[in-house]
């Protein structure tokens, strides 16, 4: 559960500073490009940190699919797990 809500928090928040155009400590807006840019430097840290077979045999690339997908809604979905619950086995 502290997962679930952690993945929420940060969800929210992430998409909070998109919708409302953020500014970093350094000028940059938080734009849809930006926001592509380090979730693909995250991705690519993540892999590097599991290990590429690790990665391609979990469901990270699902995960990251889905937390992107809420991210980039115009409206802020309610609950990200909710689109999770189908994948679980």
């Amino acid at each position: 559960m502290e997962d679930a809500a952690t993945a929420e928090i940060s969800r929210t928040q992430v998409w909070q500073w998109l919708y409302n155009a953020a500014q970093l400590d350094d000028g940059r807006t938080i734009d849809r490009s930006l926001f592509r840019e380090i979730f693909a430097e995250e991705m690519s840290r993540i892999g590097e940190e599991v290990g590429q077979q690790r990665f391609r045999g979990g469901k990270f690339e699902l995960a990251a699919r889905l937390f992107q997908e809420t991210i980039e809604r115009n409206e802020l979905e309610e609950f990200l797990t909710l689109r999770a619950y189908p994948y679980l086995d």
